[in-house]
């Protein structure tokens, strides 16, 4: 492959950072063509209502599929996705053409919380604590979480679509030195490494009633970044701003 052939790239892999209410889903729904969304946060409606009353046609192209927590016990959302995988993503993907232009990925949060349990639930013979709110996680169900995610995000940015992903943001602070930390929310300690694997890093923030995307580094949010030339730090956060101004 030729680096021309990589700048010429269509697809995009964004990571949405926000607290919720940010728009970060409305926006993710905004990308061109059929979209699937896979909702492990079960908050989707805000989008679908923000659609309903300006673009009522566009919801015909967005086909959700919930994955958030429900009261069947036996419901494990990762074996849905690793179905979805390897029955639609994976045979698509080698007859070179996708069902879906754009998967959205609602959110990393929440994603990161079915795989633990997923993981707890499909090891059965590791050693863990017992309690009324249910088996606690293990040291080694968070290395097994870490190695899946190392496995997982990648194989699902390669695929040749666009890619969106949003994440809450937790507030932390080192023991060691000190330094406030700003990170996206996930289980485990994948959370940090997780903007590395994405083209266009973004925190969101909503002022006068508009959403905007940070696009570029600061002492608060030091995992933003966008690799698209001249972009500036702070965007709307629509994806129609995004195309005409600066694609």
């Amino acid at each position: 492959m030729l680096l021309s052939d990589l700048a010429q790239n269509q697809f995009k892999k964004v990571l949405v950072c926000g607290p919720p209410g940010t728009r970060k889903t409305t926006f993710a729904c905004g990308f061109p063509g059929k979209i699937r969304v896979l909702d492990f946060d079960g908050k989707v409606g805000s989008a679908a209502a923000w659609y309903g009353a300006k673009e009522p046609e566009r919801l015909k192209e967005i086909e959700v599929e919930s994955l958030s927590s429900n009261l069947d016990p036996n419901f494990d959302p990762m074996a849905r996705v690793n179905e979805i995988i390897t029955r639609e993503f994976i045979p698509q993907q080698k007859a070179g053409k996708m069902e879906y232009s754009t998967l959205v990925i609602d959110s990393a949060t929440t994603f990161s919380s079915s795989a633990l349990k997923h993981i707890i639930k499909t090891n059965p013979g590791v050693k863990r604590v017992a309690s009324s709110q249910g088996t606690q996680a293990c040291m080694q169900d968070y290395g097994i979480l870490k190695r899946e995610f190392g496995r997982l995000i990648p194989g699902l940015l390669s695929l040749p679509m666009h890619i969106v992903m949003t994440a809450h943001i937790e507030v932390d602070k080192s023991e060691l030195t000190g330094e406030i930390i700003r990170k996206p929310i996930m289980d485990g300690s994948f959370a940090q490494s997780l903007p590395i694997f994405f083209d266009e890093v973004y925190a969101v923030k909503v002022r006068d009633g508009k959403a905007y995307a940070q696009t570029q580094p600061d002492i608060y949010f030091d995992f933003c970044r966008s690799s698209i030339p001249g972009i500036p730090k702070e965007i709307e956060l629509t994806y129609e701003s995004l195309t005409k101004k600066y694609l």
